[in-house]
């Protein structure tokens, strides 16, 4: 008899176990195509637009210059987090783009760098 209770009750746990999985599972599906979902409408609404954002400088907290393209103009703008503030209109030969995307920076690199650092100082 107290066989038989062992048995059951661990079938019972074995079960609710089997439900959390497949619940976590699901959740975890529905988490992934909700990303997607908005991750693909957000790349959508940004391509073919007559505004892009070519360079942020925080000048306090909360308060940024930003120089904008508008329709192939480019406008400095002031933001702060309530105001958004017209500056001025610059010409495209004042505008400097930059030429390429920063580079990512590795890791070991930084690794590297910082050993020889402390083999320096050793050596001193």
């Amino acid at each position: 008899m107290v066989y038989l209770v062992t048995w059951g009750s661990t079938l019972e746990n074995a079960l609710q176990l089997i439900g959390l999985i497949i619940v976590f599972v699901l959740i975890l599906a529905a988490a992934y195509f909700t990303s997607k979902f908005v991750g693909t409408t957000t790349v959508t609404n940004l391509k073919n637009r007559n505004f892009k954002v070519i360079e942020t400088y925080k000048i306090a907290p909360n308060r940024f210059l930003q120089i904008i393209e508008v329709s192939g103009k480019y406008v400095v703008i002031g933001v702060s987090k309530d105001h958004i503030e017209y500056i001025t209109e610059l010409d495209a030969d004042q505008v400097i783009k930059s030429e390429g995307e920063i580079a990512p920076i590795n890791f070991k690199d930084i690794l590297n760098n910082i050993k020889i650092k402390k083999d320096n100082n050793k050596n001193k």
